[in-house]
């Protein structure tokens, strides 16, 4: 039995890109810690983070990682396997030989203790990479981003004064600035909502990318789960791929980043009410919103094929104002939709859900009715207890609902609808409103 680890601080995680996780609202509990081969440890906690990249580790030598009970690194211990491939505080572990992993440091153990056994002396593993918000109270913000065309994410490239203070380094993503996701803009875009963004400006980072080598995370051997002889299968074997089942996807919950663009007619009333951040709080019965599909919730960021960037509906009202002037008939209105989280604390849950095999993702297929103000069928199911919902066939999902502690927090969005392509051409020209 190795000391425990002390729990270090996690990175605070902004709501807009993941739901926050209920493992860190539910009191501790007492736990023991245990070693875990290849020199880890575990302790009680958990995470919630955003991306995954996967690591070839070798079962020969210790990993050097300290885990809470969550499979999230608290710990990472210089020198060592995990240090070397640039495994990150914070990062959880959700995919192991060939399977995802549940949020259990237990069975993290018994995969690795199984792959031993059979001789196996490598693995691959399957790390999200934690994401942390920092606040900047002025400007300069003291950093600069560059697009990343290969991992399509726009990576900061230096980071000095204010900005190194708050944990940003070269290497972090950047996710979102303000609660606008900034993932699918252009340069130009994010160089604009940088300028104009108010203050305060919340901004979201993701961890830098591990410098271990990224494999497909079906290039290792499968190791069975817990208890699952059947699918064993030798070092360098090849999986049957004929007969996997369908799972979620990473590119599945990509697709909700898409805007849903609406072509709204200027000579009629959206008959949208608006809150101040261009949130739609209602949506008049047998109004134009009503039969475009625009869903309560949702929120204007693009206004003509330009960024809102601030986001206020002071903003909307004049640009809409000014393409009337121009004499313009129509306009495109750009819009998010909208995250819910909804919180369970006993079972069964008050829904039913079923995978999107085109997709990549866990819709919504009934409810009770008890969560109706929330949880509407249709929506898609991203996260349990902040935990994203990739890799997962049903099955998986099953045991995960029904292994998950309560009470537990599930993040859930609409999917995008109307013209979900960027316009060709800006509608409106220059810095409009």
């Amino acid at each position: 039995v190795s000391r425990p680890v002390a729990a270090a601080q996690r990175p605070a995680v902004a709501p807009a890109p993941v739901p926050a996780a209920a493992a860190d609202k539910r009191p501790r509990q007492e736990s023991p810690t245990v070693d875990l081969p290849g020199g880890a440890s575990q302790e009680d906690g958990g995470s919630s983070t955003t991306s995954i990249i996967y690591l070839r580790i070798d079962l020969s030598k210790p990993l050097g990682v300290g885990f809470d009970d969550a499979c999230v690194a608290e710990k990472i211990a210089p020198g060592g396997q995990g240090a070397a491939l640039g495994i990150p505080k914070g990062a959880a572990v959700r995919f192991l030989g060939g399977r995802p992993l549940p949020p259990n440091t237990m069975e993290l153990v018994k995969r690795i203790q199984k792959a031993k056994q059979k001789g196996f002396q490598e693995l691959v593993l399957g790390l999200v990479l934690p994401t942390f918000e920092a606040v900047f109270e002025g400007r300069p913000f003291g950093f600069a981003v560059e697009r990343d065309d290969t991992a399509e994410v726009f990576a900061v490239s230096f980071a000095r004064g204010a900005a190194e203070k708050k944990g940003v380094a070269v290497g972090c993503a950047l996710i979102s600035i303000s609660g606008e996701n900034v993932e699918s803009l252009s340069k130009a875009d994010v160089q604009t909502c940088l300028k104009e963004t108010p203050l305060p400006a919340r901004m979201v980072f993701r961890a830098p990318t591990p410098a271990g080598e990224s494999v497909p995370p079906d290039s290792g051997p499968l190791v069975p789960e817990s208890g699952d002889e059947a699918d064993a299968q030798g070092p360098g074997a090849k999986r049957a791929r004929t007969q996997e089942p369908a799972r979620s996807t990473q590119d599945g919950l990509a697709l909700l980043q898409r805007l849903s663009n609406f072509r709204i007619d200027l000579s009629k009333p959206l008959g949208v009410f608006f809150d101040k951040e261009c949130r739609a709080d209602k949506i008049g019965p047998g109004s134009q919103a009503a039969e475009l599909g625009i869903p309560p919730g949702a929120q204007v960021v693009r206004v003509g094929g330009r960024p809102l960037s601030k986001q206020l509906t002071e903003r909307l009202v004049k640009r809409i104002g000014k393409a009337k002037q121009r004499g313009m008939t129509s306009l495109t209105l750009g819009l998010a939709m909208p995250r819910v989280t909804a919180s369970c604390a006993s079972r069964p849950f008050p829904f039913s859900t079923v995978l999107d095999v085109g997709r990549g993702v866990f819709i919504i297929k009934e409810t009770d009715g008890s969560a109706a103000d929330q949880i509407k069928a249709g929506m898609v199911l991203t996260s349990i207890g902040g935990i994203e919902v990739v890799g997962l066939t049903e099955a998986d999902l099953s045991k995960v609902l029904q292994g998950t502690e309560l009470p537990v927090e599930f993040g859930l969005q609409s999917l995008p609808c109307g013209n979900q392509a960027d316009l060709a051409e800006p509608e409106l020209s220059g810095s409009e409103g």
